[in-house]
């Protein structure tokens, strides 16, 4: 994949997202693509991706994608980012990163790596939302394993 192949792609994504349009989404992807995130307990198909962002913009009406940098190695597209969104009435932002594979220019494959534990925790009932929406503004686990 040429520098300006991948751009082309970065940028498609971009729009979608800013769009967002579940079917533009989908017609970036290889039919027999697969999804991979940690906000779905299996892989999604790319003719499901439609119900998928229409599922999150009902649950965080005000999300919104942002891109913070790409970089691009074969038919590899790595694409780094950050989402504001409320949940539970709360404002929070939260980073991530995503592994394309490419096939002629589609994705065949995505890998979205990403900490959910600040908004699944800021969903439940019981969170102290104001402390993990700081965690998730600052990077740091609202539930450190390790402390230092």
């Amino acid at each position: 994949m040429t520098p300006d192949a991948a751009e082309i792609f970065v940028r498609s994504f971009e729009a979608a997202w800013a769009k967002r349009d579940g079917e533009a989404m989908r017609e970036l992807w290889h039919p027999d693509g697969l999804l991979f995130t940690p906000v779905v307990d299996r892989p999604v198909s790319p003719h499901e991706l439609p119900k998928l962002v229409a599922a999150q913009i009902r649950i965080a009406p005000d999300l919104a994608w942002h891109l913070l940098d790409w970089a691009a190695r074969r038919s590899l597209v790595y694409v780094e980012w950050r989402v504001t969104q409320t949940i539970a009435g709360t404002p929070t932002e939260w980073r991530g990163m995503d592994r394309f594979l490419l096939e002629n220019g589609r994705i065949r494959e995505e890998h979205v790596f990403a900490d959910t534990t600040p908004m699944r925790l800021m969903a439940a009932p019981d969170a102290d939302r104001n402390r993990l929406a700081a965690a998730s503004k600052s990077s740091v686990s609202p539930t450190p394993m390790i402390r230092l």
